[in-house]
Order: structure tokens, then sequence, then C-alpha cells
């Protein structure tokens, strides 16, 4: 196993690149997935015969660590010091491994399509956790406003646990453009005004469009939906968090699939 010890070194440099920007991303292909958990959702999905994997010293002692990494069969593995290792993670308190792997591009497949569209969901967190959703939930495919947060970054792969390496995406999507071309029906969610979403029939192809908590659709957007819908609710909050809102308006399509197979 190779050992690096300078922060200078080139790696650990692009490390700290692919951490921090997505414009790295973008142009190299490249994706830092942080911690064992996303490591081995990667490699289920895709392999990582041709990733780099950097581990810390402490991070070898741990069993599920060591396995995921001698079991990964990657190209390139280094080892490091911890505080070496904690200067190029980004969170607080450091995983133990990061991995450096390609970019995954998923076509959509399936008859029946089931979008989550997101116009402008800003908050890494938030993005991850819808398209974790959107993937339990059996959506064929994430369509993401060029306003949304990069799906690639640290933040927001950690709020996926690895959704974006099965989940197809449509990344920088102009919804007022995509949504005329969805053979189903258009769902826009509203806060208020809009139809029961327990009242609205879900299955077959539908997309399901929804904004930023503060800005909710914008104009071009809500020129291209052709039904709203709101979750029913009590007036004492203002309006739930958009990836609660995901989360209850996919599954309730989930619940409606399960009635139709008992019936």
């Amino acid at each position: 196993m190779e050992r690096i010890t300078s922060a200078g070194n080139a790696l650990l440099k692009l490390v700290r690149r692919l951490n921090a920007s997505a414009r790295e991303r973008s142009e190299s292909g490249k994706i830092l997935l942080d911690g064992v958990h996303l490591l081995q959702a990667y490699a289920q999905n895709h392999g990582c015969a041709h990733a780099t994997i950097v581990v810390s010293d402490s991070g070898m002692t741990n069993p599920e660590i060591a396995e995921a990494v001698m079991g990964s069969h990657a190209t390139r593995v280094v080892c490091v010091e911890d505080a070496l290792f904690g200067r190029i993670s980004s969170v607080q308190t450091p995983s133990g491994v990061l991995a450096i792997v390609d970019k995954p591009h998923l076509q959509e497949t399936g008859d029946e399509s089931f979008w989550v569209a997101l116009d402008g969901i800003q908050d890494p967190g938030n993005l991850g956790s819808i398209l974790r959703t959107a993937a339990v939930s059996g959506a064929t495919c994430a369509v993401l406003s060029p306003e949304c947060a990069d799906p690639w970054s640290p933040k927001a792969l950690r709020g996926g646990m690895g959704a974006q390496f099965a989940l197809p995406l449509r990344e920088n999507t102009v919804l007022a453009v995509a949504l005329p071309g969805f053979h189903g029906r258009v769902i826009g969610m509203t806060p208020h005004g809009g139809q029961p979403i327990f009242e609205l029939p879900l299955l077959g192809p539908v997309a399901l469009v929804f904004g930023s908590e503060g800005l909710g659709l914008r104009q071009d957007t809500l020129a291209a939906v052709a039904l709203y819908a709101s979750i029913p609710g009590s007036s004492v909050v203002e309006s739930l968090n958009v990836s609660a809102a995901v989360a209850i308006c996919c599954f309730e399509r989930v619940r409606q699939q399960i009635v139709k197979k008992t019936e």
C-alpha cells in the first residue's frame, strides 16, 4: 500500500479541489466519496476498478473500512496519517476513508416514467435527501434545474447515501423546456390552493414538480405545469420542508401502487 506524508502531494491537492469545486468535478468527470457507506454503495452499483482510495491510519484499524478498501480492487490505495487525513476531509469528524471515482452516467429505463423535477433546490443536504427519497420510491429520473445545488458535492452525496449511483439524473435542465415533452401528467406542488395530493391519481406516467421553500416554482416552470397540488395539513406551520414534502408525495404514489396490486 502506497503512503503519502506531504500535504503538498498532487493527489491530496486533487482531493481538496474535488471537495470544494463543482467546476473541478464537472471538468474532470471525477467525484469524491467520503465514508465507507458511500464507497460500498458505489462499488455495488459501478465497481471500484478505476478508483483511487485514500485511507487514514486509524481508518485501516476499522474492520468495515479495511474490508471495503481491500475488497475494492481499486487502481490505487494510499494511506496517510490521521492529522493529514483531517486536513483533506470536509467534515469535522473525518470518516477515515475517501475515494476518487468516475461520475456515473445512468440512462433512464422503464416504460412507466416517474419524474421528480426540482426547481431551484439550493441546499445540497436537502437535495441529497430528496434524491434518496426519489430513488427509494421508484422514480425513473430526477430532473434538476440549473439553479439547483450540485448533486455531486460531498454534502449532497452524503445526503443521498448512494441515490446518485442508482437514480438517473438530468442536470442543468430548464424545466420549462423539458416538462412539455413529458408523456404523462405534470403536477406542480404548491403550499396552498392546489388539489389535495391524496385525492389525485398518481399511477402511470407522472412528473411531480417541486420548488424551493423560499421561492416556490418559477414563473416559466409554472407555465409548463398542467395541474397544481398541495399537501393538506394544519395552518399552524406555514409549510413543510421540501424534502418532507417530496417524501409525502412520492410515497403517496407508492401507496396507490400497493392498493392497486391488492385490488
